[in-house]
Order: structure tokens, then sequence, then C-alpha cells
């Protein structure tokens, strides 16, 4: 605390909301813990505590959310969102998606694990899990066999790539090339620099520190 006279300026002062003109159509001209009331005032406003009524999510304090925004009689409150059951509108947080059963709100719900079912909305839980013909499985190693599914998303293990994606018979799990190996994307190279694309395979190339 600093003296200035007989009056304390307190030092926590500076971490209190700025209470100034913001943006038209942002929050980022508010410090940490603020929100822009650009319905309003326009000027920042503190976040919002748990169950407060709110109109828009960044409106709420820490792990909460603005939950059943747009929901038909449903009364927009700040809420947790990041624990199995919390009534949500929209997402979740903690690993966690919002599962509905049909009008109203949803509940938060676990990701699936290994051999469980799931979707293209519904991913698995877990770096090395994905979801491959509508059911959670383990990411295959290096010479493993491997699929890449209609979205991208390979079977392998991270930081590696399905030799289906060069077209190979009898596709199986590989490390990433090394310069002057053929590719067709940017991610087969441990240079992450190829030379081909999907239409016209390449090579994969050096890194250099600097431009030709």
């Amino acid at each position: 605390m600093k003296s200035s006279g007989n009056r304390h300026i307190s030092c926590c002062a500076r971490f209190r909301p700025r209470v100034l003109g913001c943006g038209s159509a942002s929050d980022r001209d508010c410090d940490q813990n603020a929100w822009c009331d650009l319905r309003g005032s326009r000027t920042c406003k503190a976040d919002l505590p748990a169950g407060a009524v709110c109109e828009q999510v960044l409106q709420c304090s820490g792990e909460t959310s603005c939950v059943g925004v747009g929901v038909t009689g449903v009364q927009p409150t700040c809420g947790r969102i990041n624990k199995p059951g919390d009534a949500c509108d929209f997402y979740c947080l903690g690993g966690l998606y919002c599962a509905f059963s049909g009008s109203g709100l949803g509940a938060c719900t676990r990701l699936p694990a290994l051999g469980e079912s799931c979707s293209a909305l519904i991913p698995c839980s877990g770096a090395n899990v994905i979801c491959d013909g509508a059911k959670c499985v383990a990411r295959t190693d290096e010479g493993k066999p491997c699929t890449t599914t209609p979205a991208g998303a390979t079977t392998c293990q991270a930081g590696m790539f399905c030799t289906d994606e060069l077209g190979a018979a009898s596709p199986v799990c590989a490390s990433r090339q090394a310069d002057g190996q053929p590719c067709n994307r940017p991610q087969q190279c441990q240079s992450f620099l190829c030379s081909g694309t999907k239409a016209a395979p390449g090579q994969c190339l050096a890194w250099r520190d600097s431009c030709p």
C-alpha cells in the first residue's frame, strides 16, 4: 500500500476493471476478468459471479459460462460447465461434451473412452484414442496397420502418418520422412516442408534458417 499525504492508495486498485469506453465489437479493450457492456454504457464491467443473470458468455467469471442463451423458457445464468451433470447449452470444459435429450438444456457428459461408441460430433477421450468406425480405438504404433478417416485424421499415434496417404496397398504407421523422401503433405516430413501436393506428389525438402 502506498501513502500520499493523508490518503492511502491500495496497490490492488490497478487490478479493478478499467472504467473506460470499449470497442464496438470486442472485449479485448477490457482488463482480464472484465467484459464490455456494448448494449449499455459501452464501458468495461467486472465479470458476473456464478448464479448471476447474464446475456453473453464473456460476462461470466472463472470457469463459468452464460448457460441458457437462446434457449426458449430458460433464464440465462452464469453456471459451471466443467463437471458431469452440469447444465449446458452448447459446450462443456474439462474433457466433457454437452449431451441433449430433447428440448431445453443439455448436461455435461464425459467423452467416450476406449471401446465405447463415438461419432464425428462426439470425439474420444485421450490423446492416443481416436474414433474409427463409430468406436473409440487405440492409435497404432509404427509399422502397424492403419487407416485415414474421411476427415483426414489418422489412426496412428501423434507424430506419425499412415502410408495410405502415399497410396500404399497395405498401409502402416510411419515416422515422418527424412529429406529427399516422397511426400504429398508437409506433415509427412521431418522438416514439415514438402514440394508436392495430393495431386502431384513431391519430396521432403531440407529446412533452411533463411529464405533462398
